[in-house]
């Protein structure tokens, strides 16, 4: 099963590295290399990234100035600029290109924000696509877990801010044969949780609104939901945030990427 989460942890980080350059090539009003710095440039014939071909510096924020290797390469590197879509007229003295970025406006800043948030989706979804690689794995492994022990269904509340997280932690619990709901902070947790009964909470500590440990204070001190058995699901790994976990009230505290479906499985078998 780890070579196959590893193979996945592998395409998700490329994927994340991917939409990396992807942001670092909006053009956002301040100059930087990566705009154009994976621009195609024909030299001498071949297609050449403009990276290998120049250095770059940034002397004004707004100013962002190439220095080709070989100074023949010139003429190719600003018709290449000129024929790309980063919007900006080179110039040239013979030896250095220089690229000076007009100021945003404020319909420009509206479009860059509709631009951030399709890439960002974009990349999201990248990620999302090897999420059933992993849970194919997770379904195999899990079912000697599943038909040995016969563990009855629990309805679980998985909250986490993060989307990926929510989706690959609810694939391994579902995995397992429970129902899962999700939340992505603690005020919206404590009102699923005031609306309908549940067995067991998973919780992630970073949130914005109400965070892990204030929701598991929260719970822990009122009558009706103290005796919820609630898990720490976090990357935070150090011995004090542990301490912080458990002093809040929290039955468990498992570390994202050091936990398979088997210690989830036994974690809820024995909370349960």
């Amino acid at each position: 099963m780890h070579a196959k989460v590893d193979e996945a942890k592998e395409k998700m980080h490329k994927a994340v590295v991917h939409m990396q350059d992807e942001f670092g090539g909006i053009r956002t009003g301040r100059a930087t290399p990566s705009i154009v710095e994976k621009l195609r440039v024909d030299y001498y014939g071949s297609e050449v990234p403009l990276q290998q071909l120049a250095s770059f510096s940034v002397p004004e924020p707004r100013v962002l100035v190439i220095a080709p290797y070989d100074k023949s390469a010139v003429k190719a590197i600003e018709k290449a600029i000129q024929a790309s879509d980063v919007g900006v007229t080179p110039s040239n003295d013979g030896t250095i290109i220089r690229l000076t970025f007009p100021e945003l406006t404020a319909d420009r800043r509206k479009q860059l924000v509709k631009v951030v948030k399709a890439r960002a989706e974009d990349g999201r979804v990248a990620v999302l696509l090897h999420v059933p690689e992993v849970m194919t794995e997770v379904r195999r492994v899990a079912r000697p877990v599943t038909q040995a022990q016969a563990p009855r269904r629990l309805r679980i509340l998985l909250v986490d801010d993060s989307p990926i997280a929510r989706a690959t932690e609810t694939a391994l619990v579902r995995a397992l044969g429970h129902a899962v709901d999700e939340a992505q902070d603690g005020e919206e947790a404590l009102a699923r949780i005031n609306a309908q009964p549940y067995d067991v909470v998973l919780t992630d500590i970073q949130m914005p609104k109400m965070d892990g440990i204030a929701l598991t204070r929260a719970l822990k001190s009122r009558p009706e939901t103290a005796r919820i058995p609630v898990v720490v699901l976090s990357s935070l790994a150090a011995p004090e945030d542990r301490r912080r976990g458990m002093n809040a009230g929290a039955d468990a505290y498992l570390v994202k990427g050091e936990i398979g479906v088997e210690v989830i499985a036994e974690t809820l078998e024995r909370l349960t």
